[in-house]
């Protein structure tokens, strides 16, 4: 089984770096903002590390309501033992700007007690208030104890810090959080691992100058230690993140844009984040069947899901974070997957929820 194991961490890890469009700049789309830093090294540096503030209830603020929000997006998703749902996402108060440039960014921290009908924002995560520095990239991960994490990206004081707050309860709707804290230096755009070993791994990221293109594929069979030469493209992609994970009948599940061997970047097309789509493997990521779309629209982006022990899996993602600053989530299972048919869709759709809608009350 090890090699199964770190087939899938290499798939979590290497894309991240991987990711990069290969075709000329093109006139900016704010909700099509492939490939930018959240932080592109501009962003002022304090002397010293200062800890976020922890804002609970951020919508009883007048600094942190969603009204004030003008873009929103870079969700991701946890499920606590109980069966609580996390989402964590990053907003911007900056006219204008895409999320990804925006100066005054903080994270928010929202949850569900009834698999998703209703979510509450309880915390929101932010370095400066109004100043210039920002929280993003969050994960919410229930770690193999049952705590509940919550990881983010500062951009200080000289690098690119994973930061961390704990939980001890993940089932609460308003838990005690710890101390926010870092953990280790570089972004995590994808949340932890957990081994059989024990071990934790962090997929962290750096982005490369070159103009990589597609879901690249390294291999590691020594737990992380030792990775085998980059292969790019393993599959055809535009430069987003996807997801992939392991699912309870030992297949692979991943969800990406457009069909597995379709790349929106090739030449003559434009520069589009549509048609998120699930794939499953039954041998390791060699081959992939299904195809079930999850989202079919343009501006659908940044999927991340977890599945619960009855099988169902539950899909967080955004769309058009800069006009509709939609947080999504929906509930499938992996037989629709497999099936890829109109009525699997239709489900899907019909699971839809909204998690939360930047610039209403």
């Amino acid at each position: 089984m090890k090699p199964v194991l770190t087939l899938l961490a290499a798939l979590l890890l290497v894309p991240l770096v991987a990711l990069q469009a290969a075709d000329k700049p093109a006139k900016p789309n704010p909700d099509q903002s492939a490939g930018v830093d959240p932080d592109n090294g501009k962003a002022p540096r304090p002397e010293k590390t200062v800890p976020p503030r922890l804002i609970p209830n951020p919508n009883s603020t007048e600094d942190y309501a969603r009204a004030k929000r003008t873009c929103s997006g870079v969700p991701s998703l946890a499920v606590s033992r109980g069966g609580r749902l996390w989402a964590a996402w990053f907003s911007g108060t900056t006219p204008g700007e895409i999320i990804e440039r925006c100066p005054h960014a903080y994270v928010v921290v929202s949850t569900s007690g009834d698999g998703g009908k209703t979510w509450k924002e309880v915390l929101a995560i932010d370095p400066d208030g109004a100043g210039p520095l920002k929280a993003y990239d969050p994960h919410p991960w229930i770690d193999p104890d049952g705590k509940l994490w919550v990881f983010f990206t500062l951009p200080f004081p000289l690098h690119k810090h994973a930061w961390a707050i704990k939980a001890e309860d993940g089932d609460q709707e308003s838990p005690a959080w710890s101390s926010p804290r870092p953990v280790f230096e570089g972004p995590l755009l994808n949340r932890p691992t957990g081994l059989t070993n024990g071990d934790w791994l962090f997929p962290t990221y750096a982005r490369r100058p070159q103009n990589m293109k597609g879901i690249g594929e390294s291999v590691s069979n020594d737990g992380g230690t030792t990775w085998s030469p980059l292969k790019v493209p393993a599959i055809q992609h535009t430069s987003s993140r996807f997801f992939i994970g392991r699912l309870q009948s030992g297949n692979l599940l991943l969800v990406k844009h457009l069909r597995i061997d379709e790349d929106p970047l090739s030449a003559g097309k434009p520069k589009q984040r549509r048609e998120l789509t699930a794939f499953l493997s039954k041998d390791y990521g060699k081959t992939w069947t299904g195809g079930l779309v999850l989202d079919e629209r343009v501006g659908c982006s940044y999927p991340d899901i977890q599945q619960t022990p009855d099988g169902t899996l539950y899909m967080v993602w955004d769309f058009m974070r800069s006009r509709d600053q939609e947080i999504l989530m929906t509930t499938f299972r992996e037989d629709g997957v497999l099936a890829a048919n109109d009525e699997a869709a239709a489900r899907v759709k019909t699971n839809r929820k909204l998690v939360s809608k930047g610039g209403t009350p």
